[in-house]
């Protein structure tokens, strides 16, 4: 993923799975999708997206992100 992790989302263990997500992305995008889900969930789910702006964003970019696989892949199989 090439946006960076916020400094405050450090401590939530989200690197290795944006890491490989980026890894992953052109090959598995697939592996790429599930990583950044994770990552969406578990911001959401501790309440990090709301720890400050920076934070927001980069929860709200990860799920536009999503979106945007998400409908691509329903295109192709229409």
């Amino acid at each position: 993923m090439a946006t960076a992790i916020p400094a405050a989302l450090k401590t939530a263990d989200i690197a290795r799975f944006a890491q490989r997500a980026g890894q992953v992305e052109k090959a598995k995008p697939s592996i790429a999708y599930w990583c950044n889900y994770w990552i969406v969930n578990q911001l959401i789910s501790k309440g990090l997206h709301n720890v400050d702006d920076e934070c927001t964003r980069y929860t709200t970019d990860l799920m536009d992100k999503l979106e945007r696989v998400h409908l691509d892949d329903t295109r192709d199989h229409e």
